[in-house]
């Protein structure tokens, strides 16, 4: 298992702006948050195809109840999931996933997702799952 992701442990918000790329073919992650940290994503993040979806790639993974606010672009390959925790909102960026992959998936129902990115997303994701709950 390949571990290639910045793992967060504070009680604050963890902000990116910066580029995270990586190239692994099974669970691979760009930004994992744990304890209380709320992630505010207006980089770009870009993971490559997992070879299933039992390993899948996360682009930002939230272990607990904590918060993903997305304003970037986040791409992710085959097999692997764009955006993964409790509370997501995506207001702008683009999420794109490859064959057999899932822009966001959601650990309970509780998220706002605006009209363009519900709008555009099977355009972009032919063969994708959109939204997972």
């Amino acid at each position: 298992m390949v571990w290639n992701f910045l793992l967060l442990m504070m009680e604050e918000t963890f902000t990116n702006t910066g580029n995270v790329v990586g190239t692994s073919t099974a669970a691979e992650f760009g930004i994992v948050a744990d304890q209380n940290t709320n992630v505010v994503n207006s980089g770009n993040i870009t993971l490559g195809n997992a070879n299933n979806l039992t390993k899948p790639n996360v682009g930002i993974y939230t272990r607990t109840v904590n918060s993903i606010t997305n304003t970037g672009n986040v791409s992710v390959g085959d097999n692997s999931i764009a955006l993964y925790g409790y509370d997501v909102n995506h207001t702008n960026g683009n999420i794109t996933a490859g064959n057999n992959g899932m822009g966001i998936s959601l650990k309970r129902w509780k998220y706002f997702i605006n009209k363009w990115f519900t709008s555009c997303w099977y355009k972009q994701c032919s063969g994708s799952i959109c939204i997972r709950s």
